[in-house]
């Protein structure tokens, strides 16, 4: 019985990126590693209000992502469910406001601890992972082998192609 780690990675069957498939358990670690970070600010006296919404934002970041392959997690995952079945545009928004509503609260009180700063990073990176996934779904290059160069080439034929009339010669002789 895996406890945290999960024993298998998971596999690609050709149709996902490396990132679509690991983005759950980038998120996931990110999410405990921002809470480690709010942990360690909270000894700053300046730092306990945007440390505290840090903690709960990393809560909130673990229970969203970490039910899809963390068993120990099993009793969040009404809220992970909750946020599959919206549109992926609803996750960047939350972990956006996560992001900025405590860095821009410990900005305005001073709050300059390196573990603050670390876990505004770590936060910032959860958003920046899925608004990637949304720009590279939008685009069809997650999806478009050919995009990569790994499609065959288009076939065309020849009597398939216009060719542009000829121009009328003038005779100066």
């Amino acid at each position: 019985m895996c406890i945290w780690i999960p024993l298998s990675a998971p596999v690609n069957d050709g149709q996902h990126t490396w990132l679509e498939l690991w983005a759950t358990r980038i998120c996931t670690v990110l999410g405990l590693v921002l809470f480690i970070n709010a942990f360690i600010a909270i000894f700053w006296p300046w730092c306990i209000p945007p440390a505290l919404m840090q903690m709960v934002a990393s809560v909130i970041i673990i229970s969203i992502e970490g039910p899809t392959f963390v068993e120990f997690l099993a009793f969040a995952a009404p809220v992970s469910r909750f946020f599959d079945d919206k549109s992926p545009w609803t996750k960047v928004i939350v972990y956006a406001t996560l992001t900025m509503l405590p860095f821009i609260i410990g900005l305005s009180i001073t709050c300059f601890s390196i573990a603050f700063i670390v876990g505004f990073l770590n936060s910032l990176a959860v958003t920046l992972i899925y608004i990637f996934l949304i720009r590279s779904a939008s685009t069809g290059r997650a999806n478009n082998v050919e995009a990569y160069g790994g499609g065959p080439p288009p076939v065309v034929s020849p009597t398939a192609q216009s060719f542009p009339a000829s121009a009328p010669t003038t005779n100066t002789t």
